[in-house]
């Protein structure tokens, strides 16, 4: 016999209390609850260095005079998506006048992973 799943609805993952044992962060996708470690020193280092990058880019833009279908540059901002799924790139940039409420709603523009070597010892 398979292993029995239960999925969440995005009311019910919004009331999940926090886990002091689990201090990383945490998604919802189709109603699966994601578990995501902290990330290290140098994952987070990178996406913020992409996010400044991306937002750089997009002010450079506007500066130019150029119109833009683009909203913000984002790090590690949550979008609530329409099937209730709720998802945390590392590095995003919203659509221009993006629906907002607690969350971003719907999915970014542009959406980036940050790939860390994780468990691997750097000596």
């Amino acid at each position: 016999m398979g292993a029995v799943r239960t999925l969440l609805t995005f009311e019910q993952f919004e009331q999940l209390p926090e886990d002091p044992e689990n201090p990383g962060r945490r998604e919802l996708l189709e109603g699966e609850l994601i578990e995501l470690p902290p990330p290290l020193i140098q994952h987070d280092e990178t996406g913020h260095t992409l996010r400044d990058c991306f937002k750089a880019a997009l002010e450079h833009l506007r500066a130019l005079g150029r119109e833009v279908p683009l909203g913000k540059a984002y790090h590690e901002v949550g979008y609530r998506m329409a099937d209730g799924s709720y998802l945390i790139p590392d590095v995003s940039i919203s659509h221009a006048n993006q629906p907002r409420g607690r969350y971003l709603e719907g999915s970014p523009a542009l959406a980036v992973e940050v790939v860390s070597e994780i468990g691997r010892a750097h000596v």
